[in-house]
């Protein structure tokens, strides 16, 4: 049986990076459906142009600003926090 790898650190910090942008995006699409607004209307509402928000949306919020990211989850009305890693 072969030996398999673990993550790199670039790896598993990408890996995180790619939850939270997840986590956020799926907190934005969450309350685009409960309140049955259009997408421009959800952009607007946490403070993203149309434009960062179908990037966003494409491409994750990897390469977003944290500002941008921290504001956007604020406005859907979620708190990012820090937690720390176990063993991390």
């Amino acid at each position: 049986m072969p030996k398999v790898r673990g993550l790199t650190r670039q790896q598993r910090e990408k890996a995180e990076v790619r939850r939270v942008s997840d986590d956020i995006l799926e907190v934005i699409r969450t309350k685009r459906g409960q309140e049955e607004k259009s997408f421009m209307q959800v952009a607007e509402d946490v403070g993203l142009t149309r434009d960062q928000y179908q990037r966003w949306r494409a491409n994750g919020i990897g390469s977003a600003r944290v500002e941008k990211a921290v504001i956007a989850a604020y406005r859907s009305g979620y708190r990012l926090e820090l937690v720390p890693i176990k063993g991390g």
